[in-house]
């Protein structure tokens, strides 16, 4: 079965259009979307009405262009507000849609796919998708107010109060749907794990999830899918990294182009591609 992967669009609609001309040309069976998916400046004052709104109208149709291909399984990212997610679920009534944060799905060839959106606590604003790695870990303290989506309206929180008051991502991972056949499954985080070249920051600093590694390396699954870092193949090197027999890929991001991963789950390690689309 062909999987076609991309991450961190960041609400642009010409990457959702080469992805879509990308997965067509492959004759993708399924197509994974890894989180940072709306827009992550305001439109106008209000980023949550932004977001909202580009869930339901424009977000919405680029899915219906790439449902019209196959099944589409997407989590959010650290950059998208949750409650634009509610609202796309409610737009979107197509069984084929997925929305698989924290939730298990079935796929074409009988595997299963597990998601999880949440990243290791970073220095930005938006609060919903961010969480303490592991359960020792102190929250950050800066910045010392940050955002939160309630149904209808941006909440501002204390950033250590409302990040203590969150499970961590060590224990939010433990109570993840348990797939019939881990060994088969694929995963999609938008965090990479930490310290195998896929997290690596401009700054050559390692920014992934010591929970998620471990989680990974416990588990051994088929594959896990990331994002979160753009820079990190530019930085290290590697698009793809193992963690004993599973495959662990993140194909990055840039402005003006695509990038999109593609491989065959019946021989994801031979069937391999990391491509770059457009400028």
């Amino acid at each position: 079965m062909r999987i076609t992967f991309s991450s961190d669009m960041h609400g642009d609609d010409a990457k959702f259009q080469q992805l879509l001309a990308f997965a067509r040309s492959l004759r993708a069976e399924v197509i994974v979307l890894g989180g940072d998916n709306l827009p992550h400046r305001a439109f106008g004052r209000d980023l949550l009405d932004g977001q909202r709104q580009y869930a339901t109208n424009a977000l919405a149709r680029s899915l219906s262009d790439l449902l019209a291909l196959c099944p589409v399984y997407l989590i959010p990212g650290n950059d998208d507000f949750a409650a634009a997610y509610a609202d796309l679920r409610d737009r979107v009534s197509n069984p084929e849609l997925h929305l698989v944060h924290g939730a298990i799905a079935a796929l074409p060839d009988g595997r299963e796919l597990v998601g999880y959106a949440c990243v290791p606590q970073t220095p930005f604003s938006l609060k919903d998708f961010d969480r303490r790695d592991l359960a020792a870990d102190a929250p950050v303290t800066t910045p010392a107010s940050a955002l939160i989506s309630s149904q209808d309206r941006m909440v501002s929180v204390s950033t250590p109060i409302y990040l203590a008051s969150q499970p961590s991502i060590e224990e939010e991972l433990a109570l993840l749907p348990v797939p019939h056949n881990p060994g088969r499954a694929v995963y999609v985080f938008h965090s990479p794990p930490f310290g195998i070249g896929l997290d690596t920051a401009w700054s050559g600093e390692p920014l992934g999830s010591k929970a998620i590694a471990s989680f990974v390396e416990l588990h051994q699954p088929l594959a896990t899918l990331h994002g979160h870092i753009h820079e990190a193949p530019a930085c290290s090197g590697t698009y793809v990294a193992y963690v004993g027999r599973t495959m662990c890929v993140n194909p990055g991001q840039e402005r003006g182009r695509l990038h999109a991963i593609s491989f065959d789950t019946r021989d994801p390690f031979a069937t391999l591609t990391h491509s770059l689309i457009g400028l």
